[in-house]
């Protein structure tokens, strides 16, 4: 059973029960935070890079050294850090339109073709993750469920019950497809067009017969890393040597700039686990890159090799580099990588003794310093129109 406790109780709470201090911002301060400018459970999130005593009658469960003010930090840091995530992967994700959009002129390709090809190679795909993850006993077993539930429709149903039932079938053959809609890229623009902002191209285009342009702006970046992948894949559905081997170069890099894009999106925590560390064939191939691409090897990168935003960031800005082009953008890109590690590490001396806080603090500032000098525009002058 959970309290709803008023902003007062949950300091008392995090006062009384938790240990947490209250030297760097008074409880009086701590109550109008968590009313006015975020919630107990939001803020807490980061109270996992903390200790906790685990001995009972020494306090266990009672966090070890934290400060009310260091969540907060945390919380603020965090997200400026969403803000930037999103600045960036907006600006991967138009450089993979222009791509595509290049690639496609110099074949010069059917429009309509190219995106009719994606979305049966995207719905083919997902068949065959189905396939391979069946269970055909199981199988069997819902549908004798489905049966049952069917022999007990009968005529003259009330909409509540027909709906009742509709959700319930719907359920038993989630588990027989595990919740994949094979036409999950098609329904998805299929839905944008009852967006204000999208509805146009759909009343325009329609839903069949679209060419790959309209496509493109109406499914999101997901199916978007999909389409790119498959038009510049070994025998994709265009040909052109120099962006295969793009592709080879971020190709395990971009559904780590998807994860951390989508995160951010939806507003999660970024650094609520960076003492949580993650191994993974994935994180090991970014962190091989970071020392062989980029030439940072070193304590500073090993210490959080395994902590996954770590790595996510790195694989946006990797990405970032491979494909924006060099200009305004990526100079501004640099003012803002620059502006971050400034931040960062305002209130370092805070985290001193927290020795995952800090190694993500110290990381922050050698990876994003390193890509912002890649980043920025060695012949920018004032007026100057940016490269192509």
């Amino acid at each position: 059973m959970y309290l709803n406790l008023n902003a007062a109780d949950q300091v008392a709470y995090l006062r009384d029960k938790k240990d947490v201090a209250f030297n760097l911002m008074d409880e009086e301060a701590a109550v109008r935070f968590l009313s006015n400018r975020n919630y107990f459970f939001k803020l807490k999130a980061f109270a996992k890079n903390y200790e906790k005593r685990f001995k009972e009658g020494d306090g266990k469960g009672r966090y070890i050294g934290l400060e009310f003010a260091y969540l907060v930090e945390l919380s603020r840091v965090d997200r400026q850090l969403r803000d930037l995530v999103l600045r960036l992967t907006l600006d991967i994700e138009h450089c993979l339109k222009v791509r595509i959009n290049r690639g496609a002129m110099a074949e010069g390709c059917d429009p309509c073709e190219l995106a009719e090809k994606y979305l049966d190679y995207s719905r083919n795909n997902a068949i065959k993750e189905q396939v391979s993850k069946m269970d055909a006993d199981g199988a069997s077993k819902t549908f004798a469920r489905i049966r049952s539930v069917m022999d007990g429709v009968g005529e003259g149903l009330d909409p509540a019950s027909a709906v009742a039932i509709a959700n319930e079938l719907e359920g038993l053959l989630g588990e027989i497809t595990f919740g994949r809609d094979p036409d999950h890229v098609r329904s998805s623009y299929a839905a944008m067009g009852t967006s204000p902002y999208s509805k146009g191209i759909v009343e325009k285009y329609g839903e069949a017969d679209m060419p790959y342009w309209c496509l493109m702006e109406l499914i999101s970046f997901g199916p978007l890393i999909g389409f790119y992948k498959a038009c510049f894949r070994k025998g994709g559905f265009l040909d052109s040597s120099e962006e295969r081997a793009t592709l080879k170069a971020a190709s395990n890099l971009l559904r780590r700039v998807q994860t951390l894009r989508n995160a951010a999106a939806h507003g999660d925590c970024l650094l609520n686990g960076l003492s949580n560390y993650v191994r993974s064939k994935s994180a090991s191939g970014v962190k091989k890159a970071l020392q062989v691409r980029e030439g940072l090897a070193g304590d500073v990168v090993n210490q959080v090799s395994s902590v996954a935003v770590a790595m996510d960031l790195a694989a946006v800005l990797m990405c970032y580099d491979i494909f924006v082009p060099e200009g305004y953008t990526r100079s501004s890109a640099a003012d803002e990588l620059r502006a971050f590690a400034k931040r960062a590490a305002e209130k370092k001396d805070w985290f001193e003794k927290n020795y995952a806080i800090k190694s993500f603090i110290d990381y922050v500032v050698l990876v994003f310093l390193h890509f912002a000098d890649k980043f920025e525009w060695k012949d920018r002058r004032e007026g100057e129109p940016a490269k192509a």
